[in-house]
């Protein structure tokens, strides 16, 4: 499981304690747009201030992905939620969803048109490096398998979440 919900179809989650080394590792993993369970672990991490704010980028699915997709990207179902998963992720450790921005598929494209481009740029100027090869055959493999399904299929999230104050006290 890769995402933030741990495991989207059983509903389980970890325990929602922390450590400073444990949120430094998530503000890391963060920055390093890396998809890892320590990432989604920290979502669900109670954190020490009585008022915080968690921001998370996190691909999510916008139908569900056919079996050839998730091979070619080389993900399982579960390792990402639904849209309206994402947001509600943080809810079970006290944590209220205030605002999402939603990626366009022109923003997707853009991103994913940006990484071929540059693929093919640092292969013209080093045609001798011994991964040029493997890289330019990985490049075109992920085009391929976004240009068939991932465009109409993934999507990416910006999430805002706050704990304490008025937004995580139960209503109703």
């Amino acid at each position: 499981m890769r995402g933030l919900l741990g495991d989207p179809e059983s509903g389980k989650n970890q325990s929602c304690r922390t450590t400073r080394s444990s949120r430094r590792r998530f503000a890391a993993q963060l920055d390093s747009g890396i998809r890892t369970n320590g990432r989604s672990d920290a979502l669900k991490q109670e954190v020490y201030a009585w008022t915080c704010w968690i921001v998370v980028g996190e691909p999510y699915w916008r139908h569900e992905p056919e079996r050839e997709y998730l091979e070619a990207i080389g993900v399982t179902r579960n390792d990402f939620g639904t849209h309206h998963q994402n947001a509600e992720a943080g809810r079970e450790c006290g944590l209220e969803a205030v605002y999402t921005l939603v990626s366009s598929q022109d923003d997707w494209d853009r991103y994913e048109g940006l990484q071929w481009y540059a693929a093919e740029t640092w292969a013209s100027d080093h045609r001798d490096d011994p991964d040029v090869e493997t890289v330019l055959k990985q490049v075109r493999e992920s085009k391929t398998a976004y240009l068939r399904w991932g465009r109409k299929t993934m999507g990416w999230a910006i999430y805002v979440f706050k704990k304490g104050g008025y937004g995580t006290v139960p209503v109703g």
